[in-house]
């Protein structure tokens, strides 16, 4: 499912390729540390991995107003599979026997995935610490884009608009925050064409303006300017 090799999981987990092999064929029985370290590290969610079920995530949906349709199971594999909510770091966990059962150990922190699923609906959850690994990082990022971009495409035809339409212009300008923080984090210097650069002036306007509106490609007429000018927010600042 995560398309990932044996080897590659077992490193990430800090496990042995024998061991991981003998968790995923039923040799051994899997203990709860090893299955919440496993979601975690791959953003999967407990619930599905204890149960097969996203009965937590469909409970939740209506407070968000999401309601199942044409297209769930996709749905469900896109998104609830990955609602991982860390219970991990969670006290709850704390108080469970070590090497009890994964599946009993849900049974007992099932409560405690319910109600982080309802707090942290459009995005998995991770509470990241000095001992995490950078492919933890890599790992969530992967997924929060794969299904943003995955959802843009979905409403896309919606707006009877192609496909790209939404997810090109997502990329490109999460590629230019991105890259934007990365500089000023590395102290790397922006030059006077970066600063005033289209892209610089969009990053301004979402940020400033709380009825910033990104339409789809296709969808800019009648919208107002996708990144209006820095002297523009600036006069606006000073009315």
């Amino acid at each position: 499912m995560l398309g990932r090799s044996q080897s590659d999981v077992a490193s990430q987990l800090s496990l042995k390729h024998t061991t991981l092999q003998n968790y995923e064929r039923c040799r051994t029985p899997l203990r709860f540390e090893v299955a919440l370290r496993f979601c975690r590290q791959f953003i999967v969610s407990e619930e599905w991995l204890a149960t097969g079920k996203y009965a937590a995530c469909w409970a939740a949906a209506p407070l968000y107003g999401v309601k199942p349709g044409p297209g769930k199971e996709h749905f469900e594999k896109l998104i609830f599979r990955r609602q991982c909510v860390d219970l991990l770091s969670e006290p709850a966990t704390l108080h469970v026997r070590p090497g009890t059962l994964f599946g009993d150990a849900y049974e007992i922190l099932s409560a405690h995935y319910r109600r982080l699923v309802a707090e942290h609906f459009f995005l998995p959850r991770i509470v990241v610490t000095d001992s995490d690994i950078p492919e933890l990082g890599v790992n969530f990022l992967t997924v929060v884009n794969e299904r943003f971009i995955a959802m843009l495409a979905n409403e896309s035809p919606r707006r009877d608009l192609p496909r790209s339409a939404g997810w090109r212009r997502y990329t490109r300008f999460a590629c230019f925050a991105s890259q934007t923080i990365f500089r000023r984090m590395m102290m790397f210097p922006l030059s006077a064409r970066d600063m005033d650069s289209e892209d610089m002036n969009w990053l301004r306007y979402i940020s400033t303006d709380q009825a910033a509106k990104i339409p789809f490609i296709g969808e800019e007429q009648g919208h107002k300017s996708l990144a209006p000018r820095r002297t523009e927010l600036a006069t606006e600042s000073k009315n």
